[in-house]
C-alpha cells in the first residue's frame, strides 16, 4: 500500500510509536498508481516487483524488504529531488470508475487507477482519503463504489 501525507504536519498519538508525525490528510492507495513527470514515468506501483540490485537473484528476491525493490529507490530519489520545494496538490480530477488524478505542482501527476471489476463475493478497496486523528469519516473508493467510513 502507498501512503501519502498532505497538508500541515502534526503530531498525533500512535499505539506502536507513542507519537508520530502525520499530514493533515493521508491518502492510502491499494491499487495501481504512477507518478509522471516532465520526462515521463518517475515511479510506479509495478516497480515493487523489480529488484533494486541489478544482480539480485529473482528466485529469492524479497520485494517487501525495505530498500530492496526499485519502487523504494525511485520514491527516495523523487522525494530527494523535490525536497527543497515540496510539492502541493494544485488540482484534482476523478472519474466514475474510481480513478483519481492529483496534479502535484506544475510538473508532476499522481495517477491512481483501479484494476478490478465488481464481484459480489469480494470487495476491493482502491483508495481512501482520511484526516488522521480528526474523528472525521474516511472517504473510501472501492469495487462497490464510494463510502464514508467512520474512523476506527
Amino acid at each position: 500500500m502507498l501512503w501519502l501525507q498532505f497538508g500541515d504536519r502534526r503530531m498525533r498519538p500512535d499505539i506502536q510509536l507513542g507519537r508520530r508525525e502525520v499530514g493533515e490528510y493521508t491518502l492510502h492507495v491499494s491499487c495501481p498508481w504512477r507518478i509522471v513527470g516532465p520526462e515521463g514515468l518517475v515511479v510506479a506501483s509495478g516497480d515493487l516487483f523489480t529488484p533494486a540490485d541489478p544482480l539480485a537473484d529473482l528466485a529469492d528476491f524479497d520485494w517487501e524488504a525495505p530498500g530492496a525493490n526499485w519502487c523504494d529507490v525511485r520514491l527516495r530519489a523523487f522525494i530527494a529531488a523535490t525536497a527543497e520545494a515540496p510539492l502541493a496538490v494544485s488540482a484534482v480530477s476523478a472519474d466514475e470508475l474510481g480513478s483519481l488524478r492529483l496534479f502535484l505542482g506544475d510538473e508532476y501527476v499522481l495517477d491512481i487507477f483501479p484494476d478490478s471489476s465488481f464481484a459480489a463475493h469480494v470487495e476491493s478497496e482502491f483508495w481512501r482519503l482520511l484526516q488522521p486523528g480528526s474523528g472525521a469519516p474516511h472517504f473510501v473508493v472501492g469495487s462497490e463504489g464510494i463510502a464514508r467510513v467512520p474512523e476506527a
